[in-house]
C-alpha cells in the first residue's frame, strides 16, 4: 500500500465511534495545542448532554474527549456542530488510542480525568467502558451492547522525518 505523502510509516490505533453492530455512536473530541482555552466550554458541553466522559493529554500539548455512551447519529451531529468553531477538523470519527505519536508522549498521555454522570435512560457501551477502565482507571459502568471497533493508521510525519 502506498501512503500519502505526508505520512510515515509508522502506525498508531485508532478508537471508532461507531459500533460494528449497532447504529449508535460515541462522542469524541480533539483540543489540539492552539485550541486550549476552549477546554471548559468541552467540558460543560459533556456535563450539560450527561455524557460520561474521560479526558486526557496528549504529548501535542492538546487533549482527547472520549464519552463511552451511545447516543444517535443526529444528537452526535448536533454535539459537533456545537462546537464545530473550536476545532474545525472535527467531527472526531477516531480518536488515537495510543501515547506514540510524539516524543515521550506516554509520560502525559495518562493524565486523566474522568467524569460519570450515569443519566438514565442514556446508557454505556460495555466493551468500550471495558477498556477505558483498563487503560485509564476509571471506573465506567457499561450495560450497552455493541461490538467497539479499533483500526490501524498511519501516523503523520515528524519534523525532519523522510517518508518511506
Amino acid at each position: 500500500m502506498k501512503l500519502k505523502p505526508n505520512r510515515s510509516s509508522r502506525y498508531t490505533s485508532g478508537l471508532v465511534c461507531t459500533f460494528a453492530d449497532r447504529p449508535e455512536r460515541c462522542f469524541f473530541f480533539e483540543l489540539d495545542k492552539e485550541h486550549r482555552e476552549f477546554y471548559q466550554d468541552v467540558c460543560n458541553l459533556y456535563e450539560v448532554e450527561a455524557l460520561d466522559w474521560i479526558v486526557h493529554r496528549t504529548g501535542g500539548g492538546g487533549f482527547h474527549f472520549i464519552s463511552p455512551t451511545m447516543i444517535s447519529k443526529e444528537v452526535w451531529k448536533k454535539l459537533h456542530r456545537e462546537l464545530a468553531d473550536i476545532n474545525p477538523k472535527c467531527p472526531m470519527t477516531t480518536l488515537r488510542i495510543e501515547p506514540n505519536k510524539h516524543p515521550d508522549e506516554e509520560l502525559v498521555w495518562y493524565n486523566s480525568h474522568a467524569e460519570v454522570m450515569n443519566a438514565e435512560p442514556q446508557e454505556n457501551n460495555y466493551q468500550m467502558c471495558a477498556y477505558l477502565n483498563k487503560i485509564f482507571g476509571v471506573k465506567f459502568v457499561g450495560t450497552g451492547a455493541g461490538e467497539m471497533k479499533i483500526v490501524k493508521y498511519p501516523l503523520p510525519l515528524r519534523e525532519g522525518e523522510i517518508p518511506l
